[in-house]
């Protein structure tokens, strides 16, 4: 299950369990270990996908999407393999929304992004642990 390295430094990618995602920044690839250092944007929960013209948009519009932001988490070190190319048209939609609710950060929301950041990580860690043996 190789993926080509064609992504960049600074490219949005998302890793995606079930119908959540976590959107990162890709700061580096490291070829050596099939690894991505990545900066963590948002988590969007609950994302619905319909589709468009080849391929499918998220939309989290909807009263059930939830998006957390999580660009004052910690960076991560993920397979490369895990990790989609994020769409122009899903992207700006989702800065646009973080930095429009940028307001002075409160702790308890923080606190839970990261707390949902940790559920997601675990999640994915179960659904593909082949993906983490080296």
């Amino acid at each position: 299950m190789d993926r080509p390295n064609d992504f960049q430094p600074h490219q949005i990618l998302y890793l995606q369990h079930d119908r959540d995602r976590l959107y990162v920044e890709l700061i580096q690839q490291i070829a050596s270990r099939q690894m991505y250092w990545s900066r963590p944007l948002a988590l969007v929960t609950d994302v619905a996908c319909y589709p468009t013209v080849g391929h499918y948009q998220p939309i989290w519009e909807t009263s059930e999407s939830a998006i957390y932001d999580l660009r004052q988490a910690p960076d991560l070190l993920w397979p490369a393999l895990l990790f989609q190319p994020a769409l122009d048209t899903e992207v700006m939609p989702l800065l646009s929304t973080l930095y429009a609710s940028e307001t002075e950060a409160h702790p308890e929301t923080a606190q839970i992004a990261h707390q949902r950041l940790r559920h997601f990580m675990h999640q994915i860690w179960a659904a593909a642990p082949e993906a983490f043996r080296a």
